[in-house]
């Protein structure tokens, strides 16, 4: 930074101290920690996102309660199939039916049932089942 911007700056600082007074000075500054900590940590998810897209061929955001699922990311075939949002209990359905084999349709009903999901998952961040399509 040119010298002449650095006193600038310190000038500035000062009189922000002077009119706004120290705590409200300080409280901003712990404020643009913590908003500096959790972009940080966004941007950590973000790429973990990322990642995760290249392993599988769609991520969406699901809200139980709300019976509603969000996009997070897809390939183009998976965007058009399910579309960017809608209803969970309806598009699984129609997944299970038209993706699964027959003899593994009943296993996919259970393992989507939204109704038993929280009792299923308990502690864990993720629950996988393996199926044949």
């Amino acid at each position: 930074m040119r010298e002449g911007a650095e006193t600038f700056l310190k000038q500035d600082e000062q009189i922000y101290r002077e009119e706004l007074g120290e705590e409200q000075i300080d409280r901003m500054q712990e404020i643009n920690e913590e908003l500096t900590v959790l972009l940080e940590t966004e941007k950590q998810h973000t790429a973990i996102i990322g990642s995760l897209s290249s392993v599988f061929f769609a991520l969406y955001y699901i809200d139980l309660e709300q019976n509603t699922f969000q996009e997070v990311i897809s390939v183009d075939s998976m965007h058009h199939i399910y579309g960017e949002k809608g209803d969970v209990r309806l598009s699984l359905k129609w997944m299970v039916d038209t993706l699964v084999s027959e003899e593994h349709r009943a296993i996919m009903h259970n393992f989507t049932d939204c109704d038993t999901v929280d009792k299923r998952m308990g502690n864990k961040s993720i629950i996988v089942k393996e199926y044949a399509a």
